[in-house]
């Protein structure tokens, strides 16, 4: 059986989104990155950086320790800002 998944970053920014990565790749945690097609007018408008929506994936069972080391990168939740969204 599959073992389950949660998000723990979700972002338009390809930056932000390898800074993620990072991160959890020096912690040794696992993670998956899923990403959600954008409109073509969306990509045409803004460039292939921001073509599409990204969710970064670890398994549930390593959601606490993923977030600690987001916080690190990112102390506050910056929704209003329009950077990566901790879940």
């Amino acid at each position: 059986m599959p073992q389950s998944e949660v998000v723990v970053v979700e972002t338009a920014d390809m930056m932000e989104l390898e800074l993620a990565r990072n991160l959890l790749q020096e912690e040794g945690i696992p993670f998956r990155v899923e990403s959600g097609a954008a409109s073509s007018l969306l990509t045409v408008t803004l460039g292939q950086q921001f073509g599409g929506f990204h969710q970064l994936l670890v398994p549930a069972d390593l959601e606490e320790r993923a977030l600690l080391a987001l916080e690190r990168a990112w102390p506050e939740p910056r929704e209003s800002d329009g950077g990566p969204q901790r879940k």
